[in-house]
């Protein structure tokens, strides 16, 4: 089910991907589970990304600041698997916002496809279509 919310997250305008879903043995295909930590001085200043939900509950990346994306620990289509230690999954699309806008520092643990050893990083300005309730972080 991740690596179809993925394969949906990845549909890039003007880019084609042709990864096998549902994972096939030997395919290449593996997810990379990265913790990420940010911070901000001030809570009046956004992380410098924005929070979208798939059909399934998911909540990916779907949008990143040119900060951010310079810094490349985020990346648009990036699933958010966990906020402060605390699993995402169990948290609505409102109260993940909530607690991130909330706070100076967060730690996410986020999960991304890698294709044969190189992680997919999507061109600047791509954005994940199919989300509902997207927000700023």
């Amino acid at each position: 089910m991740a690596a179809q919310r993925l394969a949906h997250a990845l549909a890039l305008p003007g880019v084609t991907l042709a990864l096998p879903f549902p994972r096939q043995v030997g395919s290449g295909t593996n997810k990379e589970t990265i913790i990420v930590k940010l911070a901000r001085t001030d809570l009046n200043v956004g992380f410098g990304f924005g929070i979208g939900t798939l059909e399934d509950g998911g909540q990916v990346i779907t949008k990143v600041s040119d900060e951010r994306e310079t810094e490349d620990l985020i990346r648009v289509a990036d699933e958010i698997v966990s906020l402060n230690g605390a699993p995402a999954t169990s948290l609505k699309h409102d109260d993940l916002i909530a607690a991130i806008v909330g706070a100076t520092e967060i730690e996410m643990a986020i999960v991304r496809d890698v294709v044969k050893g190189q992680t997919i990083k999507p061109e600047h300005g791509a954005h994940v279509d199919g989300t509902t309730d997207e927000s700023s972080a």
